[in-house]
């Protein structure tokens, strides 16, 4: 329950738009003037340097104040310095736009990207696919198999040998609209970066073929990072057909407290430390033990849950 409640807060963060983009390059403007105005105030004893150190505080001031509106808090305890923390875009306006949209989400494993997307779009109208670490073509014949149950339509595996069919495909599914496609895991349907970037090239061909103007949006997710983010890179077959792209990071201090709300604020302080922000091992906490009996049995026990899960992760 913990875990669906933290997620729903972090999926919060995709339905609601806390600060737009055209208000990033202020908010680390604003920030680092009144970083400057403070060292000028504090190392100069003349006038006009004291009055310009006070004008780029008032800069800051103006605006942290001007975004404030659009946060979610509106203002925080620690001020100016921390002014406009970025949030994500709203995602599923992408799927009304009325034309195919492409979008990349990545994030390390356990940070809660395939829940996320599971609870973003109703199943009805979002075909969910998750590859596993096994081989393309194994993946290839899920993938269909999973489409025929979702669909209901007949879909004979033979029809479709190839990626750059199974692209087109599902790009030429009409029911429901509008329609969302998700690819988690998309690393998996290749053995290596090198047939990762064949099968992207794949996907751009299917892209590229001419079809009826109509609401769609195609979803590529991975835990792999790197090899991911490289889809969008310059010379990359898919360079330039992302609409939107985002990394999921690990929760910061505050929505760690709100998902393991301990008593005092050193607890919550000692929990951040110790478990970081990782939802799946912030799900694991007890909060009615104390925290050193969570340590002791999740992280320092053999059998312990966090531990096996980051020693999988690791390997």
């Amino acid at each position: 329950m913990a875990w669906r409640l933290t997620l729903a807060a972090r999926r919060r963060l995709l339905e609601h738009d806390c600060v737009a983009s055209r208000f990033e390059g202020s908010n680390t403007a604003a920030s680092l003037a009144f970083l400057f105005g403070a060292i000028v105030m504090l190392a100069s004893e003349r006038r006009l340097w004291w009055a310009l150190g006070a004008a780029f505080q008032v800069f800051a001031i103006a605006a942290y104040l001007n975004v404030a509106p659009t946060r979610t808090p509106p203002f925080e305890a620690w001020g100016i310095a921390l002014a406009g923390r970025p949030r994500l875009r709203e995602p599923r306006d992408l799927a009304t736009a009325n034309e195919p949209r492409l979008a990349l989400l990545t994030g390390r494993r356990r940070i809660g990207k395939t829940y996320l997307l599971l609870s973003t779009w109703d199943e009805r109208r979002a075909f969910v696919f998750t590859a596993a670490r096994t081989s393309p073509e194994l993946n290839r014949q899920q993938l269909l198999a999973d489409l025929v149950r979702w669909s209901g339509e007949p879909i004979d595996p033979d029809d479709h040998p190839t990626w750059r069919s199974v692209f087109n495909l599902l790009l030429d599914l009409r029911v429901p609209e509008p329609l969302v496609v998700v690819l988690d895991e998309f690393q998996y349907l290749a053995d290596d970066e090198r047939g990762l970037a064949s099968v992207a090239s794949e996907l751009n061909a299917a892209w590229e073929r001419r079809r009826p103007q109509r609401s769609f949006l195609m979803v590529l997710a991975g835990s792999v990072v790197h090899t991911m983010e490289a889809l969008a890179g310059g010379g990359a077959p898919l360079y330039g057909r992302f609409h939107w792209r985002h990394r999921l990071e690990p929760f910061d201090y505050l929505d760690t407290a709100e998902m393991v709300p301990f008593a005092t604020p050193r607890e919550r302080l000692e929990t951040y430390a110790t478990f970081g922000g990782v939802p799946r091992y912030l799900a694991a906490i007890d909060t009615s033990r104390t925290l050193a009996e969570n340590i002791a049995e999740l992280s320092l026990s053999p059998r312990g849950e966090v531990r096996q899960l980051v020693e999988t992760a690791v390997e």
